[in-house]
This record gives C-alpha cells, sequence and structure tokens, in this order.
C-alpha cells in the first residue's frame, strides 16, 4: 500500500491535470482548467509528503 500512496496516486494527479489542461486550452474551459491546477496541487503535495518511515 505505500508503494501505492507514494508513487502511483501522484502519477495518476499528474496525468488527470495535463489531460485537464490539454482539454480546456482548445475549448476554453474554466472549469477544466481549474480541475488541472486542483490535480496538480495534489500531485505536488503528494511528492513533498515527509515519509514518517525516514525519521532519523
Amino acid at each position: 500500500m505505500p508503494f501505492i500512496k507514494r508513487l502511483v496516486l501522484p502519477a495518476l494527479c499528474l496525468i488527470a491535470a495535463l489531460s485537464c489542461y490539454s482539454a480546456s486550452y482548445p475549448a476554453g474551459g474554466t472549469l477544466l482548467l481549474l480541475m488541472g491546477a486542483g490535480f496538480e496541487a495534489l500531485f505536488w503535495m503528494g511528492l513533498l509528503k515527509k515519509n514518517p518511515a525516514a525519521k532519523a
């Protein structure tokens, strides 16, 4: 389960963000642009989260 939380979920968030961004440009969809920004924020929060097992 840690593998899924640490690598797969952020990767899926990044893919969703890129998909929303690419769909919003030709259509001019503000909602898709905002959704892309939200997914990107989730991606960065997942990457920058501290690993509790790495405490020294």
